[in-house]
């Protein structure tokens, strides 16, 4: 990685760990965008790095203990999100493997990525009473498996919290348990596939004091932040990334098609 690419990565860090400690979500789908459309990265190793960095964001703003005994009753239903990471975490390795798989992952995580723009802009407007279980268990399960995929389960965990009668605090711990919970049935099932790449790791250490600075200047000052305001921006971001990201992979299947 160029030094000029370690700071588009640095930047990209900075705006994703700004929108996730405010909205609860999104740091993925955005900083795995601009990775990929930057080719800082190849995708495994974008993929591992950003989850680890979504790790260590979730462990500085989550308030474990304390939020899942009083929550209990409303976090139950995450538990569907283990199986069906499992099952992305599958599918992504089993892709690469085909002609084309890259330029398909592309191509799904673009549709993905303008999907988690538009789900993101209609989120807010709380439903009087909650959601039936199965339409929890539905969301969950979808996003399980963009998780599993690309670590990158926000989209249908926001679309579906974002629509409930919770209080924001609620919905942005749910979120963040969510993701914990994905991340770690995902490091699990790639360490015991063989398919960790350990040099993400040094560019996760160079890329960690910029994600605390960023959260804890953030968190000081998040009361000035309109939480609307922010995921308007973020729609914007993730539209033009999921764009970019689908004229890439068909430019990609075109020139390999006609080879």
């Amino acid at each position: 990685m160029s030094l000029s690419l370690f700071f588009a990565l640095q930047l990209l860090i900075v705006i994703g760990a700004c929108v996730q400690t405010v909205t609860g979500g999104s740091f993925v789908t955005l900083v795995l965008t601009g990775v990929i459309l930057i080719d800082a990265l190849p995708l495994e190793q974008a993929i591992l790095l950003i989850m680890i960095l979504s790790l260590c964001h979730i462990g500085l703003v989550l308030e474990k203990k304390s939020f899942a005994v009083a929550n209990i009753h409303r976090i139950a239903f995450l538990w569907v999100i283990i199986p069906s990471s499992v099952v992305g975490v599958v599918l992504l390795y089993t892709l690469i493997e085909y002609p084309m798989g890259y330029q398909i992952l592309y191509a799904v995580f673009g549709v993905g990525t303008l999907l988690a723009s538009i789900m993101l802009f209609m989120a807010g407007k709380p439903r009087k009473t909650e959601s039936h279980k199965a339409v929890f268990y539905l969301w969950t399960t979808i996003a399980g498996i963009t998780g599993g995929l690309f670590s990158a389960s926000a989209p249908p965990m926001v679309y579906l919290l974002y629509n409930q009668p919770w209080q924001l605090h609620t919905i942005r711990q749910t979120l963040l348990t969510a993701f914990a919970i994905v991340i770690i049935t995902r490091s699990i099932v790639v360490l015991y596939q063989g398919n960790f790449v350990y040099g993400v790791l040094w560019w996760a250490a160079l890329s960690i004091p910029t994600l605390i600075a960023t959260t804890i200047v953030t968190k000081k000052y998040m009361h000035l932040l309109q939480d609307m305001l922010i995921r308007r921006v973020t729609f914007v971001l993730l539209f033009i990334g999921g764009v970019n990201m689908l004229i890439r992979s068909y430019q990609e299947i075109i020139m390999i098609l006609y080879k």
